[in-house]
């Protein structure tokens, strides 16, 4: 890997977990919108499938749901 992409990735760790997600976030984002192949329609047919599969998860009882209020906290809270 450059040695630019090492420095920010080691600048990036330091910040606190919401800071570093909201880089996540934007990243990813910008991937999204550079991938021309991949149409609206399909992106939101892709989020129908899996909403629909979260919803299954926590009906069967795989998994838990969380106030927003909550995970948001959890986000600012500097990690440990």
């Amino acid at each position: 890997m450059p040695q630019m992409i090492e420095n920010i990735e080691a600048e990036v760790l330091k910040l606190p977990r919401g800071a570093r997600a909201k880089v996540a976030l934007h990243l990813l984002d910008s991937l999204v919108h550079e991938a021309t192949e991949i149409s609206p329609e399909s992106i939101e047919k892709t989020w129908i499938k899996e909403s629909v599969r979260r919803i299954e998860a926590y009906r069967k009882g795989e998994t838990k749901i969380y106030p927003v209020a909550d995970v948001i906290a959890g986000l600012e809270r500097p990690s440990e």
